[in-house]
């Protein structure tokens, strides 16, 4: 079962509880939902739609969401829902949607639990064999959308990925005898031959091999390595083959195959993949084999989720270095021997013994750090010199086993702390290094051929010889150094398997060797991917062997920096030792001259000059490596004792003491006042080792500050920079520079502000202060407001004094008067700076301090949102939804955890997180007081009821009227929108600070957990599936969002063609009101937020362990600590939440030199253990199931001791935070209505039941109309500003698609919408609503569904078949016109063009020149209009078509009559439902699901040949796109319905030769109709067919080619079908289509078409060639 992690149980108490009570409950019944409705499904077997039911509402997400929040469910449940979805995807291949969702919900369960040995999961392989058989490699002929064929494709491939390790004993020799003889026997260049070999490699679990007899897999590798070779140069052939071959030594970990005979050949192929060149220019292979097309377009492109080449490459090299574990030595091999051997210990039930035989399992293979002295601090893990002790007692040397009767009992972790201690020592010093652990034969030649490569690829990757390989080598090194460091965890802990194959000293040491050699070539290439593996591989490797990474990485810094030739290098040498600083410091790196804290000093000093505006990349170096130092000390102490007056006496730390611990003890003893040898002390100062640099840190820190400024100030592009006042508009969002974007600035600012001492983070907080002040840089303010929240989070109250108090009277004393009629672009650029710093400051403030400001900041506000600027009433939002954020939260007290919480190492550093938390205690969450809530809800009852109260009286009734009478003054009207604006502002700025705490919908209601989680209960109204989340208790009255949302509509349609930028804030307040938990889901995720190589920096791999452990070899070989010495009691003891880790007060520390961290760090790692313990138990008993631990790697996540990769404190805060967030998202939008009593079966049956309309607010629905009328404005940003809204809405609830889709159709066939009428600005809902009388949701709801039956099935299609007729009408009077006219009608064309020209010029000379050009130019127009008047051209054809901006005259005319405004009103009307329905994915289901309303989009997509401006004709171009891409036939449309033969026959209509329509369309009907072919047992097939026969007689190429395309499609259908036998009711139509056939003379037709397209151009009956080439 997989261990807790600390993203789970760190977040708030009260969440923790709910979630580990709750979660597993409502995973359990939802699992036992949805198998009823696959049951369902099953049983429903006459209808084509029955698996429908499987998505009906969100069962599915949610399932899929509970399953992200990595809960630890019972292993029951898991695997009955992982058989559920097993069973959908294998039961509905006829079926894309249902397939795919569920298919991406099985990947998605498959890939969190892959690792889970515990589920014994045997999925059978050959179901779903045959059926990827059916769909591919014998697949139906048939013609779908491109996209659902790729995602199908796609996903099921990546599901036999998932699912291979899953599959069934026995599978491997079934697949491997299934697919041999056409790999082993078969023609190579076959196509079948490639096939198998996909197959093969997709379904192979090579995860099976160490279960097989040795024999058997020997003879399959001789095999496979036999045929690999018989084709060369074949990428699709190489690339497959290795990456098998990879995976099969990967998985071999118990040396079932004997590799050592292939080593030769394999590393052949490994060289040949690279394609490198060798003595040419070139690197590709000039007789490369081409495979066959199918299996390329089937297996090629990474749809078979197969790596490429140089990552199997690098696996396979590095599984090759593995062999048996052995002991090197004969006193290690005596003591394992008496321990019981590796295998013994690891099968040994007991937590502790597992452990502790682990550790020492890693040390005596020389991969555990041993020994004392600072040789283990400079070697590492694999060049260690220790200092041994002279004598290792009899008593050391017994408390090494497990279980030994001489010492009478179990010896693991639970034993005595001090003989556990002295085991390790004992053991590690019998053979510190692993020296005399030889490699073994193959592991040699292996090594040996590795070198050979590397001395080969070396020069390649030299930044003079950068190619196309480059690329390749880079995945090379990244790869390879990821899974060295992998298997070093993995084999250092008992995470691996009893037996397992590892990497011993000698064979890590030579690949270490290898990547040093390649990474230091590559570091400086000019390739950046090279560049960055080569950084991130000195990095990890310097954890491993720090003695050959850090010389070269601190080399070529010191050399980059000091040589004027080398500046080019300096980014990234500067990057380099970044990545390389937390192993420095952990293996107190040093050089003869310099120190540890020397270097790392004067790098700090010396890189200043590198934070420079000019170089982006220096400056993001400089920020990486300020940031990788100060996250890996626990605090910044400079060589001065007065920086700090609360800082400890200085300890040194000196490279050349060999018992420089000795005076080391942790933190918590000097807060306990004693010192730290425990000894008594007469001094009231205690003494304690901190982690002192020899810097003088406050002229650093004054430096670092001055060049900050200094960067901001150069990056600011503001109008004082400039010299002028009148720029453009300013943004109101600020776009965030390179600072934000690609570096570590915000995390190097943060980190620097908590680690400083009190006395210089106040002074740095008052140097902040005088920059608020004394400048103004509204463009970089984004930067410059991470600075002042990392210091008002680390230092409240100094920020409160020297900040937001001068900010907030810098403000007032600069607010402009009242009455003022605009702002100049100063006045605005200052407010800017000052409001965001201000708002970002407050952010931080804990909420007693902020709370006493409310009122001043209640005045600013309001002040500020009177002001008529658009920048300052958005900014000033920034202030209050800060102050309603802090004053309403969950938040932190304990600023200072990531400081003080955790060991502190005996070196000074202090321990980082992994994901259990060993050695840390959580942080302390706090919610604010009442007090303080009851003020943030005052605030939200003042800036949102009371704003929504006058925002509905502006724009409702008599003061609407009003409103407009003094709007048609320009005071007046700005007046009314400076109004508007600020209501607006504060709605939008209550719901971005409350976000989800702003309380719901009346009618959402959270769901209560049903106590019968079967469902059969009678008292089941509905099973709560959603997941814990709830920040804290709702904020604000009953309604408060239903009487936001109503009046936004009467805003909304008040404002309606009025003015831009009010629509767009309204539609943004509307998104935030109708979409809770979307600012949560925008700010937190589990994923990683960071700029490039971050995770490098907060990241420690588990191979880092091995610093931690040297600790206790340190102090049992300089103390001599013996079986029967007792430790003195430390002051650690007296702390409390340290006693409750342990158990008991007294006899944890001792007096050795690691100051006791290695008994604390052990004992915490034990309680860990437990505590994972304990609730497996506790689910293992709810769920009534057990762990077999008899299994190979069962527990392996839960029970055992592991290596763990380890996060900086402040990362993992981070991370908490954004999970947090991401909890309260989910919660929030899986919101919906409770079940009501008519509901209340349904809900019983299905507890995630589809939500209808009716039970939608109506304030809901009317603003969501609103919205749509916005998202089809003529305004291309007033409809971009609505879209998201709709789309959000609509996936929330996608009941909302039966309320959008009928009007957006109606919009696209050009006819009016039955909802909101036929203008998207002044349509019929929006009248009555504007009147008063009716609401639009009380106008439309109910729908009335015969009404919308009518609207889809004859109000679309008699569009249709009207526009047929008039482009049928419109063709034949051109055609006598054309017949008439002749040469005249040539020159009236051209008096045309001269006239529009005319026009076109008259209208820029209007907007430029003066009154007397626009005359002239009006004047020609003029002429060239009357003389196209008398060529007999229409007035209308001199516009183009209605070609027009929307800013043209309401009385000028475009094309079919209308006006140029009524032209524009349409072409935003058609514009917006197209990109409405382009990016709705639940308006696509809903189309290609429901037969009646994909009727209706047919129709009204072939009659959108009504709009012809260029914008309806692009944006209707793109929607087709999207059609042919998605299309599918609805299952329930059956082809022999009058329905589709009524499709059919219009369509046909404008398919067939010589239609009266455009090309585009007479393709996109030809189109649709093979998609939606009948079968050929139908009798719709055989009036395809004649339509077929058609096409291939057409003038048109393209038409030709769909006619032939279907014939061949037909053709082969009969063949098929008649293959596999026909049924009776089909045979008759079959027998029709053939004797179709036998009537036209098909071998005419054709040679009519190849002789038509040959170049020869004469009869069939005398071309030779053609008949040859038919």
């Amino acid at each position: 079962m997989p261990a807790p992690s600390v993203y789970n149980n760190w977040l708030p108490a009260p969440i923790v509880r709910e979630a580990k009570e709750k979660e597993p409950k409502r995973f359990a019944g939802a699992v036992v939902a949805f198998k009823r409705a696959v049951d369902a499904a099953k049983a429903d077997v006459d209808n084509p739609n029955a698996w429908a039911a499987v998505l009906a509402g969100q069962l599915l997400d949610d399932l899929k969401t509970l399953i992200s929040t990595k809960t630890a469910f019972a292993a029951s449940d898991i695997s009955a829902f992982v058989y559920a979805l097993y069973d959908v995807v294998l039961l509905t291949s006829s079926d894309v949607e249902v397939q795919v969702r569920c298919c991406e919900v099985l990947n998605h369960v498959l890939r969190h639990h892959r690792h889970s040995q515990y589920l014994g999961l045997q999925l059978p392989w050959r179901p779903l064999y045959g059926m990827l058989q059916g769909l591919y490699d014998k697949p139906k002929p048939q013609l779908r959308g491109t996209f659902l064929d790729h995602i199908q494709h796609s996903t099921l491939f990546q599901l036999v990925a998932r699912s291979r390790r899953f599959f069934a004993p026995g599978a491997a020799e079934e697949i491997w005898t299934l697919l041999r003889p056409a790999l082993v026997y078969g023609d190579l260049m076959a196509t079948s031959t490639h096939l198998a070999l996909g197959w093969l490699v997709l379904f192979f679990p090579t995860k099976q091999l160490p279960q097989t007899k040795a024999a058997v897999v020997q003879t399959w590798v001789a095999e496979w390595l036999g045929v690999w070779g018989r084709l060369v140069n074949c990428a699709y052939w190489d690339t497959h083959w290795l990456y098998l071959v990879a995976r099969a030594v990967k998985d071999d970990w118990q040396g079932v195959v004997d590799w050592q005979p292939y080593i030769p050949e394999l590393y052949t192929h490994m060289l040949a993949c690279f394609k490198v060149p060798v003595g040419t220019a070139t690197a590709g292979c000039p007789s490369a084999i081409n495979p066959p097309h199918r299996a390329l377009m089937l297996f090629g492109n990474k749809l078979d989720q197969v790596d490429d080449q140089p990552k199997s490459a690098a696996k396979l090299a590095l599984h090759l270095l593995k062999q048996p574990q052995q002991h090197g030595g004969s006193n290690a091999s005596a003591a394992a021997a008496e321990a019981g051997g590796t295998s013994t210990f690891r099968q040994q039930p007991s937590l502790g013994a597992e452990a502790a035989g682990s550790l020492e399992s890693a040390l005596s293979l020389g991969l555990g750090p041993a020994g004392a002295g600072s040789g283990v601090n400079v070697q590492g893990i694999l060049h260690s010199k220790t200092h041994r002790a002279s004598n290792i007692t009899s008593g050391q040397t017994g408390s090494i086993g497990l279980s030994s009767s001489s010492s009478g009992g179990n010896q693991g972790l639970n034993a005595d702390p001090n003989a556990n201690g002295s085991s390790w020592a004992a053991y590690a010093s019998a053979d510190p290094a692993g020296e005399n652990v030889p490699m073994s034969a193959a592991v040699a030649a292996s090594a040996d051929a590795l070198d050979s490569l590397v001395q080969l690829l070396e020069q390649y990757c030299h930044p003079s010889n950068t190619g196309g390989w480059s690329g390749d080598l880079a995945v090379f090194l990244r790869h390879g150094v990821h899974y060295f460091m992998k298997i070093l965890g993995r084999q250092c802990g008992t995470a691996g398997w009893p037996g397992e194959q590892v990497i011993v000293t000698a064979a890590a040491k030579r690949y270490v060797r290898a990547a040093v050699k390649l990474a230091a070539r590559g570091q400086y290439s000019k390739r950046e991917s090279l560049v960055s593996a080569s950084c991130k591989a000195l990095c990890h490797l310097s954890y491993v062997w720090p003695g050959a990474v850090l010389p070269l990485v601190l080399g070529r810094f010191q050399s980059a920096l000091a040589t004027a030739t080398a500046m080019h290098q300096l980014p990234t040498s500067i990057s380099s030792l970044a990545l390389c600083v937390r192993p420095l410091l952990l293996a107190a790196w040093h050089t003869a001259d310099e120190s540890t804290q020397q270097i790392i000093a004067e790098a700090m000093m010396a890189l200043l000059p590198g934070i420079d505006a000019n170089d982006e990349a220096k400056t993001a170096a400089v920020f990486q490596f300020y940031t990788a130092v100060l996250s890996s000390i626990p605090t910044l102490h400079g060589l001065s004792d007065e920086q700090d007056e609360h800082s400890p006496l200085p300890t040194a730390l000196s490279h050349d003491s060999a018992d420089a611990g000795d005076a080391l003890v942790t933190d918590m003893d000097v807060a306990e006042g004693g010192s730290g040898n425990g000894s008594s002390s007469s001094s009231a100062r205690p003494t304690a080792a901190v982690y002192r640099l020899p810097l003088y840190l406050e002229d650093w820190v004054d430096q670092v500050m001055e060049r900050l400024f200094t960067l901001l100030g150069n990056l600011d592009t503001g109008p004082g920079h400039r010299g002028t006042d009148q720029q453009a508009k300013p943004e109101l969002l600020l776009q965030s520079t390179y600072l934000g974007k690609d570096t570590m600035y915000h995390s190097f600012f943060q980190h620097l502000m908590v680690r400083l001492p009190p006395r210089l983070a106040d002074h740095v907080v008052s140097l902040l202060g005088q920059f608020a002040t004394g400048t103004s840089l509204a463009t970089v303010a984004l930067e410059a407001s991470s600075m002042f929240r990392a210091a008002s989070i680390a230092r409240p109250q100094a920020a409160l004094e020297k900040l937001i108090k001068p900010l907030i009277a810098k403000v007032k004393r600069e607010m402009p008067e009242p009455g003022t009629r605009s702002l100049t672009r100063s006045q605005e650029d200052a407010l800017t700076w000052q409001l965001v710093l201000l708002g970002s400051c407050l952010g931080g403030l804990t909420p007693a301090l902020l709370e006493p400001l409310v009122p001043q900041l209640e005045a600013l506000v309001d002040d500020t949102l009177k002001l008529p600027s658009r920048v300052a009433a958005n900014f000033a939002t920034m202030v209050l939804s800060s102050t309603l954020s802090a004053l309403s939260g969950w938040y932190v007290a304990d600023q200072a955890w990531s400081q003080q919480g955790g060991l502190l190492l005996p070196n000074g550093l202090r321990l980082w997180i992994d994901r259990q938390g060993v050695g840390w205690q959580p942080p302390r969450w706090e919610l604010p007081s009442d007090s303080q809530v009851a003020t943030a809800a005052r605030l939200a009852d003042k800036y949102m009821e009371d704003a929504a109260k006058q925002l509905t009286q502006l724009c409702n009734g008599s003061n609407a009227a009003s409103a407009a009478a003094s709007r048609a003054s320009d005071s007046g009207f700005l007046a009314f929108k400076t109004s508007c604006r600020g209501l607006l502002a504060s709605m939008a700025a209550v719901i971005i600070g409350l976000m989800s705490r702003l309380r719901d919908f009346d009618e959402f209601s959270p769901q209560a957990d049903s106590g019968n989680i079967n469902g059969g209960g009678s008292d089941n109204n509905g099973l709560c599936i959603q997941v814990v989340g709830s920040c804290t208790s709702p904020i604000g009255a009953p309604g408060v969002r239903n009487r936001a949302a109503a009046a936004l509509a009467a805003a909304i349609n008040h404002l309606k063609g009025g003015d831009r930028e009010l629509l767009e804030q309204a539609s943004y307040t509307s998104l935030l009101l109708m979409c809770p938990g979307m600012l949560e889901q925008a700010l937190g995720g589990q994923g990683r937020h960071g700029g490039k190589d971050d995770g490098a920096i907060i990241d420690e791999p588990a191979a880092a362990t091995a610093y931690l452990l040297a600790w206790s070899s340190r102090s049992s070989t300089s103390r001599h600590v013996g079986q029967g010495s007792s430790p003195k009691k430390g002051h650690i003891s007296k702390r409390p939440q340290w006693q409750a880790l342990q158990g008991q007060a007294s006899g944890i520390i001792n007096d050795a030199a690691d100051g006791g961290f290695m008994k604390a760090f052990t004992q915490a790692e034990q309680q860990a253990h437990q505590e994972v313990a304990a609730e497996i138990a506790a689910m293992d008993g709810a769920s009534g199931s057990s762990v077999d631990s008899s299994k190979p790697g069962a527990g392996s996540w839960g029970n055992e001791w592991r290596w763990r990769r380890r996060t900086s404190p402040l990362a993992v805060f981070d991370r908490l935070r954004r999970m947090l967030l991401w909890r309260c998202a989910q919660a929030a939008a899986k919101a919906g209505p409770g079940a009501s009593q008519s509901t209340a079966a349904v809900a019983a049956a299905n507890p995630a039941a589809v939500v209808t309309l009716q039970q939608l607010p109506k304030e809901y629905v009317n603003l969501f109309m609103e919205l749509m009328v916005l998202a089809m404005q003529p305004n291309a940003a007033v409809r971009g500003s609505a879209m998201p809204t709709l789309q959000s809405c609509v996936k929330r609830f996608p009941c909302l698609v039966e309320l959008m889709l009928p009007d957006m159709l109606a919009a696209l066939g050009g006819v009016p919408g039955p909802l909101l009428g036929g203008s998207s600005s002044k349509g019929e809902a929006s009248a009555a609503a504007a009147a008063g009388d009716q609401s639009a949701a009380d106008r439309v709801l109910p729908l009335n569904q015969n009404e919308l039956q009518r609207f889809y099935g004859v109000t679309l299609m008699e569009a249709m078949d009207k526009q047929q007729t008039a482009d049928a009408a419109a063709s034949g009077s051109a055609e006598a016109g054309a017949q008439t006219a002749g040469q005249p009608q040539r020159a009236a064309a051209v008096l045309a063009a001269a006239a529009k020209a005319a026009i076109s010029a008259a209208a820029v000379a209007g907007k430029t020149d003066g009154s007397k050009s626009s005359q002239a130019a009006k004047a020609a127009a003029a002429a060239a209009a009357m003389s196209a008047a008398a060529a007999g051209v229409a007035p209308q054809q001199l516009h183009g078509g209605g070609n027009s901006s929307s800013g043209g005259s309401a009385s000028s005319t475009a094309t079919g009559g209308r006006t140029v405004a009524q032209e524009s009103e349409n072409d935003g009307r058609v514009a917006g439902a197209c990109a409405v329905l382009a990016g709705c994915l639940e308006a696509w289901r809903v189309i290609f699901r429901d037969p009646v309303v994909f009727r209706g989009f047919i129709a009204s997509l072939m009659a959108s040949r009504c709009h012809s401006s260029n914008m309806c004709l692009k944006s209707i171009q793109m929607l087709i796109m999207q059609v042919i891409s998605r299309f599918k036939l609805p299952s329930l449309l059956s082809v022999d319905s009058d329905e589709y033969k009524q499709l059919q026959t219009s369509l046909m209509g404008m398919a067939e030769p010589g239609a009266r329509v455009t090309w585009r369309y007479a393709v996109l009907s030809n189109m649709i109709l093979m998609f939606a072919g009948p079968a050929p047992g139908s009798a719709a097939s055989l009036v395809l067919l004649q339509h077929c026969l058609g096409l291939m007689r057409s003038d048109m190429v393209l038409l030709r080619r769909i006619g032939g395309a279907g014939l061949w499609l037909m053709l082969t259908q009969v063949a098929e079908t008649q293959q596999h036998g026909a049924s009776s009711g089909s045979s008759n139509g079959i027998q029709q289509l053939v004797d179709e056939l036998k009537q036209v003379n098909l071998w005419v037709v054709l040679l009519d078409c190849i002789c038509e397209l040959s170049p020869c151009k004469t009869a069939h009956s005398v071309c030779c060639g053609c008949q040859q080439a038919l």
